[in-house]
């Protein structure tokens, strides 16, 4: 079943919010209430997280295109000091830039959970906060509702929602795309495997629900999000 959730800001974020940090913060606000397994991480796609209405379109030179949608996207600066841990008066003054979009969502796959558990888990979330800026203050939102979304069947393009990592079989199903390297630390302090991953925004020559599959990262023992839903346009 594929939901549609939508956010409301409360602080600036810094850079695009990914589908696999979305991921990590989801997984461990379900930590909170049950315990993790192989299938349930698995049966969990999500997208990027997108200003209302502005999603992908396609690529062009291995730059996302999106809608236009309700674009309200402005960057503030926020100054912040750095002090100085010897206690020698040498701080610094910090100017850090962030976005204000005002209303996001972003869209999650699953066949096990349901409306009420999705809600109940994106609530913990929002209070542990997303992404790594989340403990100076940023990546705050409060939930406005969880729904169920579905596809247009009169679509004649078929765009991905994220990051993904298709298997041999699933290339044949891959029209335009582009490819991003990634690499990142998780909350145990250890790095991912660098992964090479087609990009949010390819499109496909038929439509599937979803595309890819997550990664496990023996050195980090976490998975890396490398599933995409499709969006049909």
């Amino acid at each position: 079943m594929l939901y549609k959730v939508e956010l409301k800001q409360k602080s600036a974020y810094i850079g695009n919010i990914q589908a696999n940090t979305l991921f990590g913060a989801f997984l461990t606000a379900y930590s909170s209430f049950m315990e993790l397994d192989d299938d349930t991480i698995n049966d969990i796609v999500l997208s990027d997280l997108f200003v209302k209405g502005r999603y992908p379109v396609g690529i062009n030179n291995n730059a996302v295109m999106y809608s236009k949608g309700d674009m309200k996207t402005t960057t503030v600066t926020i100054n912040r000091t750095m002090l100085s841990r010897k206690g020698d008066g040498q701080n610094n003054i910090l100017n850090e830039t962030g976005h204000f979009s005002g209303e996001m969502e972003f869209f999650i796959y699953s066949d096990l959970l349901d409306k009420g558990f999705i809600e109940k888990i994106v609530k913990q979330m929002l209070v542990l906060g997303i992404g790594k800026w989340r403990n100076v203050g940023k990546g705050q939102f409060e939930l406005v509702s969880v729904s169920e979304y579905v596809p247009n069947t009169n679509a004649k393009t078929y765009v991905t929602l994220s990051n993904f990592k298709p298997d041999d079989n699933e290339l044949n199903y891959v029209k335009d795309t582009g490819y991003e390297v990634r690499n990142a630390y998780v909350t145990n302090g250890r790095k991912q495997q660098s992964v090479c991953l087609l990009k949010t925004g390819t499109t496909l020559n038929v439509a599937k629900q979803f595309i890819g599959k997550h990664i496990f990262d023996k050195d980090s023992a976490t998975y890396i999000h490398a599933k995409a839903i499709v969006m049909w346009i």
